[in-house]
């Protein structure tokens, strides 16, 4: 699960559940709840040390916890291993400031756009109509199921969810809770073809965001169409069109 804080904030400015609820523990949301969600209203974020009243840290501050001495029988090394735990993770505070503040301000705009396949290639998008690790892997397994049995050799399978393209390339372990269609996945990349999975943003898959969410509305688990319906021939010229929508997103990502 990536992004920012404000990712997971609604546009009513409160905490954007569905978007996480399902990854963390019942005792880590309820100090989310706790919190306030960001508001450009609110100032600009700022490290504090909760030891004192102005925020800064001093060793005095420490030894002066309460945390630290409400037992009578702390011991000495208890105070340190204590002491210690609070600079580290006040010193990874300061770091993630410095980090997202870098991506803060390396921002480019870019204008995002279906591109069509090489010669020799045929493409697979694909989209969950829900949101989800889980829906977007069933997509694609399905999707190409449908494409090795069409015949396709040499075939990009794109998808706008960022953490299925990383758990089937390699650089995220498959979560619990999809990783038989993972595996299911990368069982079918041993057959005799040429697959190439790629990340997309939605705006480069409007078509099938469209049908999968058309598709919602029909009592069929699995169907094939012999023509578009009428509602996606406006995407289909978009596409066909190369028509771009600009999005600003970090640069070199």
């Amino acid at each position: 699960m990536k992004g920012k804080v404000r990712d997971f904030v609604s546009k009513e400015g409160i905490w954007n559940w569905s978007k996480f609820d399902v990854f963390l523990p019942p005792n880590v949301l309820l100090v989310i709840a706790a919190i306030p969600p960001p508001s450009d209203d609110a100032g600009e974020d700022v490290v504090l040390w909760g030891g004192t009243a102005s925020g800064s840290f001093s060793v005095k501050s420490t030894y002066s916890n309460k945390r630290i001495f409400s037992d009578e029988n702390v011991s000495v090394e208890g105070c340190i291993s204590f002491i210690s735990v609070q600079v580290r993770d006040f010193m990874k505070a300061l770091i993630l400031r410095k980090v997202s503040r870098k991506c803060l301000s390396d921002k480019e705009v870019r204008h995002i756009s279906w591109e069509p396949p090489a010669d020799g290639w045929e493409k697979l998008n694909v989209d969950g109509a829900v949101k989800g690790a889980y829906k977007h892997a069933y997509a694609i397994l399905e999707g190409l199921n449908l494409a090795w049995r069409r015949g396709c050799k040499k075939l990009i399978v794109e998808c706008d969810n960022l953490e299925v393209i990383s758990m089937l390339k390699g650089n995220m372990e498959p979560h619990a809770f999809c990783s038989s269609l993972i595996y299911s996945i990368l069982d079918l990349v041993k057959r005799d073809w040429e697959l190439d999975f790629r990340h997309i943003y939605r705006e480069a898959n409007k078509c099938a965001d469209w049908l999968a969410q058309w598709a919602v509305s029909l009592n069929q688990s699995v169907f094939n169409l012999l023509q578009p319906p009428t509602g996606l021939n406006q995407w289909l010229l978009h596409d066909h069109l190369k028509v771009a929508y600009s999005r600003t997103v970090i640069a070199g990502v």
